[in-house]
């Protein structure tokens, strides 16, 4: 055997080598790309989950707020609407029990409800 074909042979190893190396290397790049890419959707991902998540419990919170507000201010009409009415009878009670006379004339006599 010749040395130059010996030579050509092993260039040709080195060379077919080294090409399969460049595809290797070409491979990885991508393959580091495309895990980048990936990497960066994952964060972007999991940031707009606990955006969205911070927003729905403010969400929440305020519609909590604004129901515990509702009751609160029902409870103090509810009372207030209480507090008069039972002042109202106590007044007409105790009005009633010192004038019964008053009483008897306005709201039982004849006259009286023949006008109403």
């Amino acid at each position: 055997m010749d040395i130059t074909a010996v030579v050509i042979i092993t260039d040709i190893t080195v060379v077919t080598t080294i090409t399969i190396m460049d595809t290797i290397i070409i491979t990885d790049i991508i393959i580091m790309g495309i895990t980048t890419v990936v990497v960066t959707t994952d964060i972007m991902v999991v940031i707009t989950i606990i955006i969205t998540d911070i927003m729905v419990a403010i969400i929440i919170m305020a519609i909590t707020i604004i129901i515990k507000f509702t009751d609160v201010l029902i409870n103090v009409v509810a009372f207030t609407s209480a507090f008069f009415n039972s002042a109202k009878s106590m007044f007409a009670y105790s009005y009633f029990h010192r004038f019964p006379s008053v009483c008897t004339t306005l709201c039982i006599s004849p006259s009286t409800s023949s006008k109403l």
